[in-house]
């Protein structure tokens, strides 16, 4: 999907969906709720800055202490297709 496309998306209503790989790239389900919110139509009903902050420092802690997987030989080969969803616009929007 080119940059045109995308924009005519989303001023057509559309909205990215979760990517399936999300949730093990650290993108839980909270943080994509605070996305969904921040892509509400009415601006009233969008996240202020701070909520916004809130959730992403919340999200880090989270993270930073998350039990570690153990390291194997064909971890980065999966990482990299697991990154790949993210690179492009039309698999949001599929």
């Amino acid at each position: 999907m080119s940059h045109p496309s995308a924009i005519a998306a989303i001023l057509s209503g559309q909205r990215p969906q979760k990517p399936e790989a999300a949730e093990s790239l650290g993108f839980t389900d909270e943080l994509w709720i605070m996305v969904e919110r921040c892509w509400r139509e009415n601006w009233n009903e969008r996240l202020e800055a701070k909520e916004i902050v809130d959730c992403l420092e919340s999200a880090a802690k989270a993270w930073d202490t998350r039990p570690l997987p153990p390291a194997d030989a064909d971890s980065s080969d999966s990482e990299d297709r697991r990154l790949s969803s993210f690179s492009s616009p039309k698999a949001l929007f599929s």
